[in-house]
């Protein structure tokens, strides 16, 4: 690992610092909806989930959250999604410390698989990696065992709330 960059768990004064990497790796996506969910995600025991980031000194430069969750095949698991680096300089070490982020928090948690959720460059990469973060997963051993599919409903997360805070009511 790098001695340049450090990973931690997201602290509640890093949600709106981390801000930049997620607008830029997710055009349109709305700081609210940032924020929300950073604040669920960091409201979570440890051994259940959270957002970890990539540190050099008071800058951020990637992240990933996930969650811990038992598997019908592969017992104990990591779930990783929302992985993110943005470093104009050197992606690739904060992608490698990244790496040895996940492999840390599943180690900790006694999971036995990651199951990582990468994005694509445009849903037409989707079959072949699509997208230089692939690469290096693959390059430490993660494999392409499943494929996700995911079916969007046209609903806005502002169309959202007032149904989801309805559905909390009741």
């Amino acid at each position: 690992m790098s001695d340049l960059f450090l990973f931690a768990r997201l602290a509640p004064k890093q949600i709106d610092q981390a801000w930049p990497i997620i607008q830029s790796s997710l055009p349109g996506s709305h700081i609210d909806d940032w924020r929300s969910f950073a604040t669920r995600m960091g409201s979570r025991p440890e051994d259940e989930g959270g957002i970890v980031v990539v540190t050099n000194g008071s800058y951020l430069h990637g992240l990933f959250s996930y969650t811990i969750a038992p598997h019908l095949t592969h017992g104990q698991v990591l779930n990783v999604d929302n992985v993110f680096v943005l470093d104009l300089f050197t992606p690739g070490m904060v992608a490698d410390v990244l790496l040895d982020a996940v492999e840390d928090v599943a180690l900790r948690h006694g999971c036995l698989a990651v199951h990582t959720l990468l994005p694509v460059a445009s849903p037409g990469d989707a079959l072949d990696g699509g997208h230089w973060l692939t690469e290096r997963f693959r390059n430490r051993g993660h494999c392409v065992e499943t494929k996700l599919l995911c079916k969007r409903f046209g609903l806005s997360h502002d169309m959202l709330r007032p149904l989801t805070r309805r559905m909390a009511r009741a």
